[in-house]
């Protein structure tokens, strides 16, 4: 079980080399990442015309282990709309906080949109920026 779900916008960060994104690293250790944050990151490099070396390299070297996604997770998931609807939450990022609800992880991000669930939630957040 990992210590921490790590949202795609962190390892953006890191690969853009954006604000936070040296923070990275230091989750690496005990992190994890559901496959659909990790289908978040490759569209994104893809979208911003990364060549296929690039996205194949970072496939083939995926620093985190990634967490499929399961029909628990889901659900919990979809629950989370009342929640996180007045937030902006994707579903990407739904999944992000329900895989760390049920793996009982941290979450990390560098979305502050997110801060507020961790009181309505009781959901360790940690953001990178």
């Amino acid at each position: 079980m990992p210590g921490y779900m790590i949202d795609s916008s962190v390892m953006l960060a890191y690969l853009f080399d954006e604000p936070g994104g040296d923070q990275f690293e230091s989750y690496i250790e005990g992190g994890a990442m559901s496959v659909v944050n990790y289908s978040e990151v490759i569209a994104r490099l893809a979208r911003e015309d990364a060549t296929a070396h690039r996205i194949e390299a970072l496939k083939s070297n995926f620093p985190l282990p990634v967490v499929d996604f399961r029909k628990d997770v889901a659900e919990i998931a979809g629950e989370l709309i009342p929640y996180t609807r007045d937030h902006g939450l994707s579903i990407g990022d739904r999944v992000c906080v329900a895989q760390a609800l049920f793996d009982d992880a941290i979450v990390v991000t560098a979305d502050k949109a997110w801060l507020p669930l961790s009181k309505t939630l009781s959901l360790p957040i940690e953001l990178i920026r």
